[in-house]
């Protein structure tokens, strides 16, 4: 079976309405607001979820990042998630706002405006290599993230969201193959 594509990828256009302001200073209760919220959304989820782990700019001490809380739930390949759970989490405010081309893959978001972000892949997925290595590669070398950090302030500035999301993903794309190197290299 290939690679799930990135849910990102498959359907193009505004999902919530544009952001007032695209990128915030770090909130250093942002690790806290995702112990929270996995502590309230593990249960609606159930043994389906194997690891809960925060990823993205809210995850980086110090990085600008847009007001949301990422969130990567990993599965067992081939298990998918049940709709009794995702009726749950449509209850706690989580809304399925994507289809992707993969059933194992899953997207959810939450508040309006939103406050977090919800996925789901199976485990092994290079999907979930690359946000962790990210995380991980700019938590390790303060150097990189404050570069990324000046790109997406000056970005932010400059560009509407959808230009700036695409800009961003220009400047990161070698940094994550950087960071998926590094982090293979960490697991030896």
């Amino acid at each position: 079976m290939s690679e799930p594509k990135d849910p990102f990828d498959v359907h193009p256009g505004p999902l919530w309405p544009p952001w007032d302001k695209l990128v915030v200073d770090y909130d250093p209760a942002w690790p806290q607001e995702f112990e929270a919220e996995r502590a309230r959304i593990a249960p609606l989820i159930g043994p389906v979820a194997l690891a809960i782990h925060h990823y993205g700019s809210s995850a980086v001490p110090g990085m600008p990042a847009k007001p949301v809380i990422d969130i990567l739930v990993e599965t067992a390949p081939g298990v998918l998630v049940d709709e009794a759970s995702i009726e749950r989490l449509a209850s706690a405010g989580y809304v399925h706002r994507r289809a992707t081309l993969d059933p194992a893959v899953l997207f959810l978001g939450r508040g309006h405006p939103r406050t977090h972000h919800l996925q789901f892949f199976p485990r092994g997925s290079e999907l979930i290599t690359k946000r962790l290595a990210l995380r991980d590669f700019l938590l390790a070398h303060p150097a990189e993230a404050s570069a990324y950090a000046a790109v997406k302030q000056k970005l932010a500035a400059e560009q509407s969201d959808r230009e700036y999301t695409w800009q961003k993903r220009v400047y990161l794309d070698p940094v994550v193959a950087r960071a998926c190197a590094w982090y293979a290299e960490q697991e030896r």
